[in-house]
């Protein structure tokens, strides 16, 4: 098959909607993370059809020296694969060139901790003249433990 990229794009997205009713957002998100590579590709002389793990590891590269985040390579290579997914499904290439492609690890922020006098507000909070106060309180030393 001769397709052009916008195409294949097109073809993908439609998938999308009509097999796994996924929304207009969603759809929205693929189109511009496949409409990004496909620019690039073209840059390069490439098609989807043409591209290589070479060529989308470049492109990875490339967006990292562009400073953009982690998440956002990440959300792209994800969308990537599906659509290589489904061009190998459709039987439109015979080799996934982004199997073997690692999307940049992500991390998990750590969560926000409380400051010394907000513990201390937290403590004195509840009212200890009622037993309700006092297993309040008894709780909060313990989850702060």
């Amino acid at each position: 098959m001769n397709a052009s990229n916008d195409e294949l794009m097109g073809q993908f997205i439609d998938s999308l909607w009509l097999e796994r009713g996924l929304s207009e957002n969603t759809r929205d998100a693929y189109y511009n993370d496949l409409n990004q590579l496909s620019a690039w590709l073209v840059k390069q002389g490439k098609t989807f059809l043409t591209a290589g793990s070479d060529e989308l590891r470049a492109c990875v590269r490339s967006k990292t020296q562009r400073g953009i985040s982690a998440r956002s390579i990440s959300r792209a290579i994800s969308a990537w694969r599906r659509f290589y997914r489904y061009l190998l499904s459709e039987q439109i290439i015979k080799e996934n060139p982004v199997a073997l492609i690692e999307a940049p690890n992500i991390g998990r922020p750590l969560p926000n901790s409380l400051s010394e006098q907000d513990v201390e507000k937290l403590l004195a909070a509840p009212d200890l003249d009622t037993d309700i106060g006092l297993r309040d309180r008894a709780m909060l030393e313990v989850l702060y433990a």
